[in-house]
């Protein structure tokens, strides 16, 4: 459900949802040796957690800033992780996979064209897309800019990508940094050539940190019937 609203130029809306997570949750594994030393095999179970979600969005603009914010609380039901260790002599441990004590992600945003058409978007965001629980919510400082050439046809973004510390009293072991500019090109109307690179470099104690070694570069051709 949601309900839309515009209060002194701003557009305001509340929403609730009740459904199953986008992303499922191990509840019980099975843990049996092979036959090869030191090593097991592994059965996983998983469920979609039922949730109810009640948000809250606001955008306008001050001045000739465009600002926006959105929230929401997550209530998620309880899921326990049965771990099957008895075929290893050690029975069945019984863990919290999932606690059922509600979260509040939240984002707040502001964007801004210069004269000359540079453009200018940086988000602040508490808790991404795959995190749940209080404890496992990071920040990120999500930055983007945009500069168009020749009437649209060549696109250039300089600066796009990510910030994330998870712990300021030890930045060096708790950050991540995400640099992915990008050009592209439109030959004609229908056509777009782009080409950029993903680089990124942090600790593995964060999300983007553990994808340290999988810089890549990309050329992407797309048309339009």
């Amino acid at each position: 459900m949601k309900i839309k609203r515009q209060f002194f130029d701003y557009d305001v809306s509340l929403s609730y949802v009740y459904g199953l997570d986008d992303l499922p949750v191990a509840c019980r594994a099975v843990i049996t040796a092979t036959e090869n030393l030191g090593e097991v095999d592994i059965y996983t179970e998983l469920l979609y957690p039922k949730r109810h979600i009640a948000g809250f969005d606001v955008a306008g603009a001050l001045g000739e800033i465009g600002i926006w914010g959105e929230a929401a609380l997550f209530m998620s039901e309880e899921v326990r992780l049965l771990t099957d260790l008895s075929a290893l002599g050690m029975g069945v441990e019984e863990t919290i996979a999932l606690e059922d004590r509600s979260y509040v992600k939240f984002l707040l945003g502001a964007d801004y064209t210069f004269r000359n058409g540079f453009y200018i978007n940086m988000q602040y965001l508490h808790g991404f897309v795959h995190e749940r629980g209080r404890a496992n919510l990071e920040d990120y400082l999500l930055v983007g800019t945009e500069l168009r050439l020749l009437n649209d046809r060549i696109k250039i973004v300089p600066v796009a990508g990510a910030v994330t510390v998870t712990d300021f009293s030890d930045i060096a072991n708790n950050y991540a940094v995400v640099y992915a500019p990008e050009i592209s090109y439109r030959p004609i109307d229908n056509a777009e050539l782009t080409c950029g690179t993903r680089l990124i470099q942090g600790s593995n104690n964060t999300v983007f940190g553990r994808l340290k070694d999988n810089d890549e570069v990309y050329f992407k051709v797309k048309y339009s019937f």
